[in-house]
């Protein structure tokens, strides 16, 4: 093969030359190969004979003044119109001149790139349709490639840095535009200290998996959200968050207003409720004798009705201190069987009222747990007086003490009614149980057990249950076992 066309066709282009007319005088054999036009049918044509009519004039008038100039070309493209059509070509040449200096035509070599120009024109369609949904998005988009150069962004992106909003421009690295940016005054965070908070920007940017907040001069809230692609890249997002961070402000300070007036309120309760019971505990034991049989039966109302309603206050202070995080609890080693033991002494009275019996045995085995025993005796009075109200008169709740698998076990099982499947996963919510009903009628809160949940895990402990309804429910304190000595 002739060396000349091995080269064109490595190429996958063919050579061609001129005459002193610009017109064509040889062609390689590869341009039939390629173009599938013999290399006769150039010849004597000019250039300007083989254009389409679609041609961008003014690069062709260039291209002709640059030939009648005898100037070499490179890479000059065109649109050719040939019997097998129109086709996108590329083409480079230099002028030769005879052994007199004369000046002869051109050389070159031509290549057909209509499917490169095809690729190229379906690829910035496709560069159109993203950036046409990038932009229908209602929030700030950016890619910066692996060198962390910007490639592309979207309107809304520049929008919320108007400052630095000319600086955003496809090539610019990311450090040169917020630093630009921070001399102009776009971060409220970095005033006063832009180096620092560059380093600090610029940290969290290159890890590349991060959400962060970022306050803007102008008073708004941005979420910046950012990942980094496989290729090295980061795409990010910019939310404004202004009217979210507002408005969680504002529950903020309702949150805080509220807690203050929980605990207010329930402070001022709570001193006359224990001068009423004081009061009406005095009445019953000095004039005990000179009291009607009426008149004792509305003192022990009025003391019932004082002691609910000191307990609710207590409750009321215990939630406060629970949802703002202000509850700490100190414990020390205690004699589980023995608190227990206690506790349901001090409550048979309240299982009478109910008609309903406690039966406990202290474990002739010490089981050591560390507990708060003040807040210990809450949980289990809460447990205790909700088997009492819930179990039928006549039957018997009982409360059992164990070692298992390393752990103080304290059981309550009542023969109430049982749980409903559809009040398990939230019977240990504020406000909750399983029958509206039942807060009227036993006289509830719905605050006791979500408040002893509480109070178990600051303890280090457990709280659940297992229930069948119908049958009855059996609750579970559970607390690490200690082999530390109990407290006297």
């Amino acid at each position: 093969m002739d060396p000349l066309e091995q080269y064109a066709k490595l190429i996958n282009g063919w050579f061609w030359e001129t005459d002193r007319g610009n017109r064509f005088v040889y062609m390689s054999a590869s341009v039939e190969t390629i173009t599938g036009i013999p290399p006769e049918w150039h010849y004597g044509k000019a250039r300007t004979e083989l254009k389409g009519d679609d041609i961008d004039e003014v690069s062709w008038d260039r291209h002709i003044k640059a030939l009648d100039a005898r100037e070499p070309f490179y890479d000059f493209r065109f649109k050719r119109t040939g019997p097998d059509g129109e086709s996108w070509i590329s083409t480079s040449g230099e002028p030769f001149y005879d052994d007199n200096g004369a000046f002869a035509g051109y050389r070159g070599v031509a290549r057909d790139i209509s499917n490169e120009i095809a690729l190229s024109q379906e690829a910035k369609h496709s560069r159109s349709r993203l950036q046409d949904a990038l932009e229908i998005i209602d929030e700030g988009f950016v890619f910066y490639d692996a060198e962390d150069r910007l490639v592309t962004c979207n309107e809304k992106y520049r929008d919320y840095y108007p400052k630095s909003r000319d600086l955003i421009v496809p090539g610019a690295r990311f450090e040169d535009i917020i630093r630009e940016g921070a001399k102009r005054g776009e971060y409220a965070e970095a005033e006063g200290r832009i180096d620092g908070w560059v380093s600090e920007r610029m940290a969290i940017h290159n890890e590349g998996n991060t959400f962060v907040e970022q306050k803007l001069a102008d008073g708004r809230w941005l979420r910046i959200a950012e990942r980094r692609t496989p290729d090295g890249g980061i795409a990010g997002f910019r939310v404004d968050i202004t009217e979210l961070k507002t408005a969680r402000h504002g529950a903020e300070k309702a949150s805080h207003a509220k807690s203050e007036f929980l605990a207010t309120m329930s402070h001022e309760l709570r001193t006359p409720l224990t001068s009423i019971q004081g009061s009406l505990g005095l009445i019953k034991s000095l004039f005990s004798e000179s009291i009607s049989d009426q008149g004792a039966e509305l003192l022990e109302i009025a003391s019932r009705n004082g002691e609910a309603m000191l307990t609710l206050v207590n409750e009321l202070l215990d939630y406060e201190k629970i949802i703002s995080g202000a509850l700490h609890i100190e414990t020390t080693p205690h004699d589980i069987g023995v608190l227990t033991a206690k506790v349901v002494k001090d409550n048979q009275g309240y299982a009478n009222t109910h008609s309903v019996r406690f039966t406990f045995e202290t474990p002739s085995t010490p089981v050591i747990a560390n507990v708060q025993e003040h807040r210990f005796e809450q949980v289990l009075r809460n447990l205790l007086s909700n088997a009492a109200k819930f179990s039928p008169p006549g039957s018997k709740v009982k409360i059992s003490v164990d070692l298992h698998d390393g752990q103080a076990v304290v059981t309550v099982a009542d023969k109430g009614s049982g749980i409903p499947d559809d009040f398990k996963d939230i019977i240990f919510d504020q406000f909750t149980q399983a029958d509206s009903s039942a807060t009227r009628e036993k006289k509830g809160t719905g605050l006791g057990l979500p408040i002893s949940k509480a109070l178990t895990e600051g303890m280090g402990g457990t709280l659940d249950f297992e229930t069948h309804p119908g049958e009855g429910s059996i609750f579970f304190i559970r607390f690490p076992k200690t082999e530390a000595t109990a407290k006297a």
